[in-house]
């Protein structure tokens, strides 16, 4: 698929999530991953960057933060097949009070 097409899907989906997200009892319980495949990390780059401008427009910034998990940065283990093959996941969580490091490109 074109990159522009995995990010229209991956729009879609980060915003059907964002009310289960923001609805959670709490950040870890909230943690949800934007089930579409990236095969590499500029990718899922160019794509978090899509998704944060569709979560801005629908105000969801202040509650929900977007990132780009990776295996060689992150403590957290794959939440999909296609995350255990290639290393890289878009994920969706609360936002934190709390300073956290995920990706160091977040």
């Amino acid at each position: 698929m074109q990159l522009n097409t995995l990010a229209n899907i991956a729009v879609e989906r980060a915003l059907q999530l964002a009310p289960e997200v923001a609805d959670s009892p709490n950040r870890i319980a909230s943690e949800r991953v934007i089930d579409v495949p990236m095969a590499t990390v500029d990718a899922a780059r160019f794509v978090l960057k899509r998704i944060n401008e569709a979560l801005a427009y629908g105000e969801w910034l202040d509650e929900i933060e977007a990132w780009v998990w990776e295996f060689d940065t992150s403590t957290r283990a794959a939440l999909t097949e296609f995350g255990e093959e290639t290393g890289i996941e878009l994920r969706m969580e609360q936002v934190s009070s709390l300073p956290q490091v995920h990706s160091p490109n977040r």
